[in-house]
């Protein structure tokens, strides 16, 4: 068995890991036409319950919101972990997606460590095995994310538990993947196919590298690999006040979403960790964006600079934004970098946060780890919905909108109808994502579409195809 410590002469072939046991699936209840996916037996024990007793929601309990969560796989029936995990606790009124990031291993372990940690049981376990600080921090959090989403609670200390529990999260991802035997053999095989690794065999073939140097340069690829495996995090808990006002806080870290439906519009709550979110809420202009422009350091600093508290507050500028853009262009300065395009900094889609590489974020971009955190008043109906981008980047919101109109009557939603709708809607375009012919592309998803009773115009359709990728599927429904 190979591991980071050794360094044998380079073998042929790096041996792969022994397959692993998938872990227990929560069982479906087809009566409400529930599916968990691939969650562990802890949250299947705690989320399970409460989807069972969903009909107590429809008998008139208002302290109670309906729930339903769906998780599907890029491809069903193939081999391969989800990396999604899609958790809804009733009672609690806790809402939480998370979504492994793809080319690196373990990916589909870190979401389900991620998603196993929002359950009482996993709390009471911290809180029974630790001391001290660690010990009142877990209580704390335990107090907040498990009370009834009907207590009392107070927003500062709401923020900080789950402020503190997506930090909890990321130091447990960071901790169990790096020390996982499997993984870091899994992680070598992946260095030794990579580019790199391919061309330091090939110079140990060529006499220009020793076997010993070239298993360094791959160690240290499999080290990098381990470092970036990590999860997102949407987490959103109900909650209410003194003044008897309900409320839900959103926490956000990486590229999943939560978005609000109200009156028949979609409103995205959460802000994505992406480049393009940190440029563009820095009110740099998508134009720009899009054209891959230079954009000078010193001239951006001194912008950022000078927008007052008041413009730092309202769009296009927010503050978290121009704090983190800052701090990146002097780390970016520190450098010697006088000017920079967003493709340097890894593209639009490039997430600068996850949960399980905040230990070194700092290094990488030079500000910290920093949850995204929303605090927002309740309004009869109102619904939550927390998708991976699975969903995201396969619908657009006004896609997602018109959706939720054919799912609602007399102003009331059909939350089952919509998650299953959402999510096949989803899966439907993404499975076009690997036809080059792009009409046809069009009146598959059309046709797949009209299978779920949705009408979509050519337009419509023709723009989709620009968005399609085929990825794992996730949303979880909350509806008040």
């Amino acid at each position: 068995m190979m591991s980071f410590d050794a360094a044998p002469a380079v073998p042929n072939k790096v041996p792969r890991p022994a397959k692993r046991e998938k872990p227990p699936v929560a069982p479906k209840d087809e009566s409400i036409e529930v599916d968990l996916g691939e969650i562990n037996a802890d949250i299947a024990k705690q989320a399970q319950p409460a989807l069972e007793n969903q009909a107590t929601r429809l008998e008139g309990n208002k302290d109670i919101p309906e729930v339903v969560s769906l998780t599907r796989k890029k491809k069903e029936g193939e081999s391969g972990a989800n990396e999604d995990q899609g958790v809804a606790l009733q009672a609690e009124g806790v809402m939480f997606v998370a979504d492994g990031l793809g080319g690196t291993p373990g990916g589909d372990k870190a979401s389900r460590i991620a998603a196993n940690m929002v359950t009482n049981g996993y709390m009471d376990g911290r809180i029974a095995g630790a001391q001290g600080q660690e010990k009142t921090t877990w209580e704390n959090i335990r107090n907040v994310m498990g009370a009834a989403s009907e207590q009392t609670l107070d927003q500062g200390s709401v923020e900080k538990a789950m402020t503190d529990l997506l930090t909890g999260m990321s130091a447990e991802v960071a901790s169990k993947i790096r020390g996982d035997v499997a993984l870091q053999e899994e992680a070598l095989q992946m260095a030794q196919d990579s580019k790199d690794g391919k061309a330091a065999l090939d110079a140990v073939a060529a006499g220009a590298m020793t076997s010993a140097q070239a298993m360094e340069k791959i160690k240290t690829k499999a080290r990098s690999l381990l470092e970036t495996v990590g999860t997102t995090g949407s987490l959103l808990k109900r909650w209410r006040g003194a003044d008897g006002k309900d409320r839900v806080t959103m926490a956000q870290v990486g590229d999943s979403r939560i978005y609000r439906l109200r009156g028949g519009k979609v409103e995205q709550m959460s802000q994505d960790d992406s480049i393009e979110r940190l440029f563009t809420g820095a009110g740099i202009s998508s134009e720009a964006f899009d054209k891959n422009e230079p954009i000078d350091l010193a001239g951006l600093e001194g912008k950022l600079k000078g927008l007052t508290s008041e413009q730092s507050n309202t769009q296009p500028y927010d503050a978290r934004s121009v704090r983190q853009m800052l701090a990146l262009v002097n780390a970016l300065k520190s450098s010697g970098i006088k000017n920079i395009t967003p493709k340097m900094l890894g593209g639009r889609n490039m997430m600068f946060s996850n949960l399980g590489a905040s230990d070194g974020q700092a290094a990488r971009v030079g500000f910290g780890f920093e949850p995204a955190m929303r605090t927002e008043e309740l309004q009869p109906e109102d619904t939550f919905v927390g998708v991976s981008d699975g969903v995201c980047d396969n619908l657009s919101p006004d896609v997602i909108q018109r959706i939720a109109g054919d799912c609602s009557k007399d102003g009331k939603m059909d939350t089952r109808t919509f998650t299953r709708k959402l999510v096949d809607a989803a899966k439907i375009v993404g499975d076009t994502s690997a036809n080059a012919d792009k009409a046809a592309a069009a009146e598959t998803i059309r046709q797949g579409f009209k299978s779920l009773g949705l009408e979509l115009s050519q337009v419509d359709a023709n723009h989709l195809t620009t968005l399609a990728k085929p990825d794992d599927t996730t949303a979880v429904v909350m509806k008040f």
